[in-house]
Parts: C-alpha cells; sequence; structure tokens
C-alpha cells in the first residue's frame, strides 16, 4: 500500500458514531451559555486562556461551552466520554484555523452581516419558546439572549465565516476524475524545513517543464509509486488517500503542478496527468433518467467540494502553531505525538495496542503526568479523564498507577467499562481473586450493555471459573432474547404503522372520489336548475321583447 494511501478502517467504522457527534454539536447549538452557567463548570478563570493556535487563544470558557454541550443530555459511556472532550477540543481549535483560513482566501464577514444573522438567530428562537409571552417579556427574553456566548458577535462571526469558506472553497469543485503522479519527500531523515525546500525546488522543476516520473523515481520517498515514476492512478473523491492529498488533487487541472502539501507523511509535490469527466459506475447507470443523472452528477460534484474543503483545513492543522497553556492540553499534544489518541482507546483494548518504543513511552508518561495534574485543576474538560488515564498507564504496564486511577474512577461512575478495565489490572498484576470480583461488579452493573456478559463469560473461563462464566452466558442469553423480542415488536409496530398508513391513503383516496363524484353530480344538475328556475319579477317575456 502507497504511503500516501491513509488506513481507514477504523475511520470506516466509526463513521456512524461521528455522525451522532456531529448530530450532537448541531442540537447544541440552540442551547443557552452564559458566563454564570461557567461558575459550576470547574476550577479556573472563565477568561484564562487554556492555549493558543497561531498566536489566537482559545479562552476556557470557550472551551469548557463546548464539552458542555456536547455531554448535555447524553447518557454516554464513560469510554466515550473523553473522546467527546477531545472532539470539543478539536473543534475550538478547527474553528481559529477556519477563520485563519477564510482570511488567507479573502472570504470576510461584516460588521453588519454579524448583527444581521444574530438578529436572525435570536427570532428563530423567540419563535421556538415565545408562544404566549407578553411583547415585554419577549423583550426581556431577547436581551438575555443577547448575554448568551452563542449569540456573540466573536461566535456568530465563526460560524459565518466557516460557512463562507465552506462555500467559497467548494465553489471550485468540477465533476471530474483527475489521474494523478507525485513526488514525496518525508521526514524521516529531515526536518520540516528541509523536506518543505526540497518539494518547493521539486515543484519549479516541474513547472519548468521535468519530466515527474524521472524525479519521482530518483527522489520520491513513497516506495508504493516511485517505480511507477509517481503513478497513483485516478482520485475521485472515494479514494483512500489522506484528506490533504486528496483535497489538492481533486482541485487540479490536466498538467497543473500544485505547490507543496503537508500530510503526516510529509510534503507532496502532485501533478495532474490527465482528467476525465465523471462517469457512474453504479449498477443500472446505463437506465438512469437525464434528471436522475443530473442528480447523481451534482452529488458527486458535491463530494468533490467536500473533499477540498476538508483538506485544506486539514492541511492547515497540520501546520498549526499550537501553544498549550494548561496541562489537559499539554497531555492531549504530547500523547498525540505517541501515536494514540482518545479514539483508538475507546475502541481498541490498550493491552493489546502495538507496543510502544522507549522514545513512546517517555512521552507518553509525560502525557499521563499532564492529566494527572488537570485532574487535580478539575474542570469539566476531566469528564472521562480518569478512565482514560486508567488506560494509559495500562499501556504503559504500569498496573499500580492503573489500579490507582481506575479506583479513582470508580468515585465518580460505577461504570461496568471501568470494572472490566480493573479486573484487566489485577489479572496482569496476578490478583486473580480481585480480578474476578472487578468482573462480578462488572457484570452487575451492565445494566443495557447485554452484549457485555459474552465477553465476561469469556474472561472467566480463562479463571477457570466455569460456574460464573455459565452464569454469564445465561444473562447473555437473556439479553439476547429480550433484544429478539424487542426487534419483533419494532416490526410490528413498522408493519402496524404501514397498514395504518395504507388504511388512511384508501380512505383518503375514497373520500376524494366521493367529493368528486358528487361535484359531478352537481355540475350536472346545474343547468336544469337554471332551465327551471323563475324569472325575476322585472324580467321581460319573450311577448314583450
Amino acid at each position: 500500500m502507497s504511503l500516501v494511501r491513509m488506513r481507514r478502517k477504523m475511520r470506516r467504522a466509526i463513521r456512524p458514531v461521528m455522525f451522532v457527534f456531529a448530530l450532537v454539536f448541531a442540537v447544541g447549538a440552540v442551547y443557552v451559555f452564559t458566563p454564570t452557567t461557567a461558575q459550576f463548570m470547574g476550577a479556573g478563570s472563565t477568561q484564562e486562556e487554556f492555549a493558543t493556535v497561531n498566536g489566537v487563544p482559545i479562552q476556557r470558557l470557550d472551551f469548557q461551552q463546548r464539552i458542555e454541550e456536547i455531554m448535555r443530555g447524553q447518557a454516554l459511556p464513560i469510554s466515550m466520554q473523553f473522546f467527546m472532550t477531545r472532539m470539543a477540543w478539536d473543534g475550538a481549535v478547527e474553528d481559529v484555523i477556519r477563520s485563519q483560513g477564510a482570511q488567507k482566501i479573502g472570504v470576510s464577514v461584516s460588521d453588519g452581516e454579524v448583527r444581521q444573522q444574530t438578529d436572525a438567530m435570536i427570532d428563530a428562537r423567540l419563535q421556538q419558546e415565545g408562544e404566549g409571552l407578553s411583547p415585554k417579556d419577549q423583550e426581556e427574553r431577547r436581551s438575555q439572549l443577547r448575554s448568551a456566548v452563542i449569540y456573540q458577535p466573536d461566535t456568530v462571526r465563526r460560524q459565518l465565516l466557516r460557512q463562507r469558506l465552506q462555500e467559497a472553497l467548494t465553489a471550485k469543485a468540477r465533476p471530474v476524475e483527475v489521474r494523478v503522479s507525485h513526488v514525496l519527500i518525508n521526514l524521516e531523515k529531515r526536518t520540516p524545513e528541509q523536506a518543505l525546500q526540497q518539494a518547493r525546488s521539486i515543484a519549479q522543476q516541474l513547472r519548468g517543464g521535468a519530466d515527474i516520473a524521472a524525479l519521482a523515481r530518483a527522489r520520491s520517498d513513497d516506495a508504493g509509486s516511485k517505480d511507477k515514476g509517481g503513478d497513483v492512478g485516478w482520485v475521485t473523491p472515494r479514494s483512500s488517500f489522506v484528506p490533504e492529498f486528496l483535497g489538492a488533487a481533486l482541485q487540479l487541472k490536466k498538467g497543473q503542478v500544485s505547490d507543496p502539501v503537508r500530510s503526516e507523511f510529509g510534503y507532496h509535490v502532485l501533478k495532474a496527468m490527465d482528467e476525465r469527466p465523471w462517469q457512474p459506475t453504479e449498477k443500472g447507470a446505463d437506465k438512469w433518467s437525464p434528471e436522475e443523472r443530473r442528480r447523481k452528477q451534482e452529488e458527486y460534484q458535491q463530494s468533490v467540494g467536500q473533499a477540498i474543503a476538508r483538506g485544506f483545513v486539514e492541511e492547515l492543522k497540520r501546520s498549526a502553531r499550537i501553544e498549550p497553556r494548561s496541562p489537559f492540553v499539554k497531555g492531549v499534544l504530547l500523547e498525540e505525538q505517541t501515536g494514540g489518541d482518545a479514539l483508538s482507546m475507546a475502541f481498541g483494548a490498550p493491552a493489546d495496542a502495538k507496543p510502544l518504543g522507549e522514545k513512546e513511552q517517555q512521552v507518553l508518561r509525560q502525557a499521563a503526568e499532564q492529566y494527572e495534574l488537570a485532574l487535580g485543576e478539575g474542570g469539566s474538560e476531566t469528564v472521562g479523564l480518569e478512565y482514560h488515564l486508567g488506560q494509559i498507564y495500562t499501556r504503559l504496564k504500569d498496573w499500580p498507577k492503573a489500579e490507582a486511577v481506575l479506583r479513582k474512577a470508580l468515585d465518580r461512575s460505577a461504570a461496568a467499562e471501568i470494572y472490566l478495565q480493573l479486573g484487566e489490572v489485577y489479572r496482569e498484576m496476578g490478583r486473580k481473586p480481585d480480578a474476578v470480583k472487578a468482573y462480578q461488579d462488572a457484570s452487575r452493573n451492565a445494566y443495557d450493555q447485554g452484549s457485555l456478559h459474552d465477553h465476561l463469560a469469556k474472561k472467566f473461563r480463562e479463571l477457570g471459573r466455569k460456574d460464573l462464566a455459565a452464569a454469564e452466558t445465561r444473562l447473555y442469553a437473556k439479553y439476547q432474547k429480550e433484544q429478539e423480542a424487542e426487534r419483533q415488536r419494532q416490526e410490528q409496530l413498522r408493519k402496524q404503522a404501514e397498514k395504518q398508513a395504507r388504511e388512511a391513503e384508501a380512505k383518503a383516496k375514497k373520500e376524494a372520489a366521493e367529493k368528486a363524484r358528487q361535484a359531478a353530480k352537481a355540475a350536472a344538475s346545474t343547468p336544469n336548475q337554471a332551465a327551471n328556475a323563475p324569472a325575476p319579477a322585472n324580467a321581460p317575456t319573450p311577448a314583450t321583447r
């Protein structure tokens, strides 16, 4: 597999989860968050700088607001809570980057547009909740809403800039596929500055007429394509390239050479060798109507635009200068250096993860130390952090610290996942009775996590407790039975709803037919009624005309 092709199995697996998170952000947008609310969200001044991104500060208040919006009313498993916090952090960073990206390409928002958008948002909110309010109460509510963070000028401006940036970038999209060759300069044996300088030199040579195939064979660090002269084939929005590469490729026209594009692999220089109009590959596409084909082409062009926009933002993030001001952010940035993140921790088993090198272990331990400091400070960013920290210590095989932090996590939540992780730690420590008890506690706290019983059955068998394994197997069978009963109930409700819909449709058709019949009958009788109607008193008779 080429170096530029991203291993996206995990990303595909979590797309439904990401959709839910995006929905949570959208729902949270109507949440009224005021400085008063922030007083209950942890230690530290709300105006404290949490970090700076390319010199622009991210305030603690802004960051905590995002966390509150995500967490509000959500019954999230403990394994996902820290990941959600990380999403809030990523969102805060992206907002700054998008604003700066908008300025970079000449996209701006005026003060008047901000005021107009703010008024529209508040009017919409009042429409939702303003029924029954007197004019005076409505004005008081309007004043309250104006003090909320989401209606502040800076917040609204960021929203508008994000929208305008997306529109400007997607406007570059064309319904084409592009044949691309590239040269990769990686960072394994050179600094980013050295790699960038070499990539710029290659781009200049290509624009001067140099053969990209010869340059790729001689200079490229992409083992998957250099022997092919840098050729990576036809690129579409569905191609499995990293976003930065994909977005840059889809903007190129035949013969064009890109500026150096930074990705996790280094710097790429791309050249569009050819292009062709988009052609559908779906089965039965040859039978599409002209209207259907036009719609599908528009959908493809939209996906091209989305890929371009995403690549633009990802490249800006790649080169962003983030200066942490809090232990939490320091921990996040250190953990990212080891290739670990909240996502892999949430969906994977830390003990089974790829072994860490000595340097990676040192960096991850430094991240853990920063997270410990963040826990001491408190604040909403520490939600789920103890469980995540327990996973980090598990990955470091520091069993005493893993036990301590997971025990501390149990003071906040008796989640089954914590007990399960604690059981794993006890097993590694050779404390079999404690492991058995932790697994039993996990079973008792599984609640609606019925599938966990199957996992626990395997754990008990491994510990030689066939009796407990059998009990878990029975619980799992009960869970499966309940799930099947629920599935059948939902199916029955679906069929019932479909039947009611058919009956309602048939009734409506019958009523419409009866109305049409009555109307036709009335129309047919109208001439006779007119003929037999008595003449007005002053109307002339035939004899007197």
